[in-house]
């Protein structure tokens, strides 16, 4: 054959300018991958072109594909080039996997060989182990995209973190206990923490993802053996009991009880459930849509009245429930993490929105119990009080003191349910001197009632609802 101007080179030439042998190229001129060209004498040759198609298979057979695959892919588009090399990669990092893998588990053994002693069979054991549980951490793979494996593998080969470990050690140790004791509760605010923190991404304590975690019947044994290793199955069950216990010291033991069982109920109607949250939401939405406006204005009343009936539906119109609920509100600056993220959460607003909305809202409520609650002074108390035709409660309170704090929504509960029957009141203890000399005030809060001018009941301390209405209810109509 005829050959042009361009630059040919003999097979000794083009295989010592490409790097490669003679035999290799008469190996792939035989499969066709790289066919060379004939002189008019007869003599193989080769052009520049060949040596580019020469390159493009050394780099593929480097990576591992198959002589016979290099020429499919090279007769393809670059898409199948891509699919090709997309293949490869997979397939070597997958042996890559098992080299890691067989690395730990040889190590795992050189460990437990004590120098000095004859070889043991329990060595190959050791090996077996660790392969197994290697196994086992790839099965957990398929609960995660390709990024989120990367971050959540190490806790997959390595355990829990040593914060975890601790946690799961002192859940396990008050196993049995009250769920809504100070220390469960202390306990149920640490595991929240350390989730929240795996969550935002924290590599120092990644946990299972959710996914995984609901599929924990369908992990591999090695996987299960964790479980029962750490009694996760148990602590769970006692994390998730004090979570919701987290609100119980706002209750009396009753009150708590049938607040329990209703939860229990609303459960069991997911429809009235969700229809409960999204009016929750929904709220809060509008409190937050109404920031700019007057607390006291009608939007502001209105909002509050949706809040009451909120609570209402909340406590199923149980008086007692209420308070607690009410008492829980107004302790929030107090609230436990747990108590707090859960609040948060049903209200899909976390940090300075969900504390502004709570303020507008208190605002709010405040406009409307001020028609019902009444505030005595030193200048007022004879009028107001020691004159009265009804019976009058006054309620002794004071910046700064938690007890008062807690008692207040539950003065202004029933100062609106007994607006008309009884006069219901606060006084300010550090702005009122007089009033409180004279009843030797020396606790806060303190509760009064008085009847024609005389003190007929009296209690120190945060009383509940319970009492006080026995308080009322003693002296009406007599």
């Amino acid at each position: 054959m005829g050959i042009g101007s361009s630059r040919w080179y003999q097979v000794h030439e083009f295989a010592e300018l490409a790097g490669v042998t003679v035999k290799a190229l008469h190996h792939y001129d035989r499969l066709g991958l790289l066919a060379a060209r004939r002189t008019e004498a007869g003599y193989r040759v080769y052009s520049e072109l060949d040596l580019e198609r020469l390159e493009q298979i050394v780099a593929l057979k480097f990576l591992g594909l198959p002589l016979r695959q290099i020429k499919t892919v090279l007769e393809r588009t670059s898409l199948g080039l891509a699919d090709a090399l997309r293949a490869q990669r997979q397939a070597i990092e997958e042996k890559l996997d098992l080299l890691t893998r067989a690395v730990r588990a040889i190590r795992a053994a050189e460990e437990s060989i004590e120098l000095g002693q004859p070889a043991n069979p329990a060595i190959l054991k050791k090996v077996i182990e660790v392969i197994n549980m290697q196994e086992g951490i790839e099965l957990m793979k398929k609960y995660y995209s390709e990024d989120a494996w990367e971050r959540h593998r190490h806790y997959y080969e390595n355990g829990p973190a040593p914060e975890w470990l601790e946690l799961y050690r002192d859940a396990n140790a008050l196993l049995g206990e009250d769920p809504g004791s100070p220390e469960v509760q202390a306990v149920c605010d640490r595991w929240l923490k350390l989730w929240l923190r795996a969550y935002s991404g924290d590599m120092e304590v990644q946990t299972d993802s959710p996914t995984a975690w609901m599929d924990r019947e369908n992990w591999p044994p090695t996987m299960k053996q964790r479980l029962t290793e750490l009694n996760l199955e148990e602590v769970s069950t006692f994390l998730r009991r004090a979570a919701t216990s987290v609100r119980k010291r706002y209750f009396n033991e009753a009150a708590w009880t049938r607040f329990v069982e209703l939860r229990r109920q609303a459960i069991e109607d997911p429809q009235g459930a969700s229809r409960f949250w999204q009016a929750h939401v929904d709220l809060f939405r509008d409190i937050e849509a109404a920031q700019n406006e007057d607390p006291t204005s009608e939007t502001g009343r209105a909002l509050a009245q949706r809040w009451i009936a909120k609570l209402e539906a909340e406590s199923s119109g149980d008086t007692e429930i209420k308070a607690g609920l009410m008492a829980a509100w107004a302790d929030r600056q107090n609230w436990p993490a747990t108590l707090r993220w859960q609040t948060e959460g049903m209200s899909m607003m976390t940090g300075e929105r969900f504390d502004k909305a709570a303020g507008f809202i208190d605002k709010a409520l405040a406009a409307i119990s001020n028609r019902h609650t009444l505030t005595f002074t030193d200048a007022t108390f004879g009028t107001d009080v020691l004159s009265a035709d009804l019976p009058v409660l006054v309620d002794i309170w004071a910046d700064g003191c938690g007890g008062c704090q807690r008692l207040a929504p539950l003065i202004d509960l029933l100062a609106r349910e007994y607006a008309g029957r009884v006069k219901i009141g606060k006084l300010d203890a550090m702005s009122n001197y007089a009033t409180r000399t004279k009843y030797d005030i020396r606790a806060l809060p303190t509760v009064f009632v008085f009847k024609g001018g005389q003190i007929v009941e009296r209690r120190l301390g945060l009383v509940g609802e319970a009492d006080l209405r026995r308080m009322i209810e003693a002296h009406l109509g007599s």
